[in-house]
């Protein structure tokens, strides 16, 4: 079968999406598909390119910038015109939230193909970015006619189907299949090679965050929880960049806790590895919906490691973390809960095993690409003949 996927962006761009489809097209080529990559190019303005990325053809469009967190890419019709003549696929797997894709609605060829939407996030209305709201009045139009024309849509998990309306009138094209990762065997993940990042001591819990610097993240909250800390010695790891950046940095100095909180900026896939490897405890401090599942947590089990994670109300985050079994849900925006939270897992090193034990077992029964990848073949397999390319 030969799939084109539709994404914002691809490897070595960092996020939850880029994350999965890195681990998912592999496993997808390793069960005989034919599979290409259609994303955005990261670096604003670069020409549009073909590569050759390991396995995987990476079709990387031209971007200059973005508009309320979407790539703009002028480019993008028509590079896609050509990419459908070119490659001929089977099937569309498109992955949103993401505007460039709504070309399709345009292309006749396009509109011949059976299109499977991968639902990662609602646009979520933020009280925090109020031009989300705004752009979403249009967005939605154009969302509701790809939906209308989709063969099937994967939704993360049922509690985020269960809260999402703009799923709502589609229930029965949906077919709920969770994000995954590769797991690594023990002999390829290093025990003592630990990241130059944790330069304190031992006598330091070392907390560990991994996500872009935006408004959804919660990151605020967590400083303010840090600077409530009395009765444990923190060392905190923020990776990742953002909008958020100079905002995060002068709410570090404000609160008085630069010695204990540090944004490392990006860092590449051997190093982010090691950043695990060292650490005590992963933290997913979100406040919005827009946090739909949460892969990282995924990429901290796997390595067992106990995560504290925010119990968003319609978010999958709460179902992937199984609380006081593989980690530690907290309230939303109570920092006085992170905090507490916090203060409790840093001092039972009996939890901390056990939690990073579970976690472990928990991936690898629900969460490995292979079963996804799996269970994803098994959807495009639904696709009704009449709507299969000739």
């Amino acid at each position: 079968m030969k799939i084109l996927h539709l994404g914002k962006y691809y490897d070595p761009a960092v996020g939850g999406i880029e994350t999965f489809l890195r681990n998912l097209v592999p496993e997808q080529i390793r069960l005989g598909n034919d599979v290409r990559v259609l994303v955005h190019n990261e670096k604003k303005g670069r020409k549009s390119f073909l590569e050759k990325k390991d396995e995987v053809s990476v079709y990387r469009c031209r971007c200059f910038g973005q508009l309320v967190y979407a790539p703009v890419s002028p480019e993008y019709p028509y590079f896609l015109t050509n990419v459908l003549k070119e490659f001929k696929p089977d099937v569309l797997h498109i992955h949103l939230p993401n505007i460039s894709p709504y070309w399709l609605l345009c292309s006749r060829t396009a509109r011949k193909i059976p299109w499977i939407v991968h639902w990662h996030s609602d646009v979520v209305p933020s009280a925090i970015d109020k031009r989300v709201s705004f752009a979403y009045t249009f967005y939605q139009i154009l969302e509701k006619r790809l939906l209308d024309h989709a063969s099937y849509i994967i939704p993360t998990s049922k509690r985020y189907l269960k809260a999402s309306q703009p799923l709502l009138k589609y229930r029965d094209k949906c077919r709920i299949v969770p994000l995954g990762l590769k797991i690594k065997d023990a002999e390829q993940v290093p025990s003592k090679d630990i990241s130059s990042i944790w330069s304190k001591n031992g006598k330091y819990f070392r907390i560990l965050c991994i996500g872009r610097l935006t408004y959804y993240k919660g990151y605020e909250i967590l400083i303010d929880a840090i600077s409530t800390l009395k009765q444990v010695n923190v060392d905190v790891k923020i990776i990742g960049d953002g909008d958020k950046k100079k905002e995060l940095e002068k709410k570090i100095v404000s609160s008085n806790v630069t010695d204990s909180v540090t944004l490392c900026g990006k860092i590449n896939d051997k190093e982010l590895e090691r950043a695990l490897v060292g650490c005590d405890c992963l933290c997913l401090p979100s406040v919005e919906r827009t946090e739909a599942f949460g892969v990282v947590l995924l990429e901290a089990m796997a390595m067992s490691k106990p995560v504290i994670a925010s119990d968003i109300e319609g978010s999958g985050v709460g179902w992937v973390v199984q609380h006081k079994k593989t980690g530690l849900l907290v309230e939303p925006r109570n920092a006085y809960a992170l905090a507490e939270t916090i203060t409790n897992l840093s001092t039972d090193r009996q939890l901390q095993k056990e939690l990073g034990k579970n976690g472990f077992h928990r991936v690898k029964s629900c969460f490995t690409v292979e079963k996804i990848a799996s269970e994803i073949q098994q959807v495009y397999k639904g696709i009704p003949l009449k709507q299969q390319r000739d």
